[in-house]
């Protein structure tokens, strides 16, 4: 069963098969979140296509490394931080929404 010679001790070996989801969520979060910074700190009419086409590629980015099999969980992780970032987003618009009410 074990292929260690007598004597030697099993050292652990970390391995990552397909990445991290934690990773992809944390790097997934961030550039989405930078991106929308960007756009509310923009007032240029070509901020909403800069914006939009970076989404695509973002997307089909986060597609491409899921399908991927040494990238799968973090692929899996870019497209989990989209749900992510919309609960966030959502959150902070019913916030300034309800504080601009009163």
């Amino acid at each position: 069963m074990d292929d260690i010679p007598p004597g030697r001790r099993r050292r652990w070996r970390i391995e990552w098969d397909g990445g991290s989801v934690l990773v992809g969520l944390i790097v997934g979060t961030g550039v989405l979140g930078l991106t929308a910074w960007g756009l509310l700190g923009s007032r240029l009419a070509e901020a909403n296509t800069v914006v939009t086409v970076a989404g695509v590629v973002y997307v089909f980015a986060a597609i491409g490394l899921t399908i991927s099999n040494r990238t799968t969980r973090f692929g899996a992780g870019l497209l989990l931080a989209i749900g992510l970032w919309l609960l966030i987003g959502a959150g902070l618009c019913f916030a300034l929404v309800a504080g601009v009410g009163r």
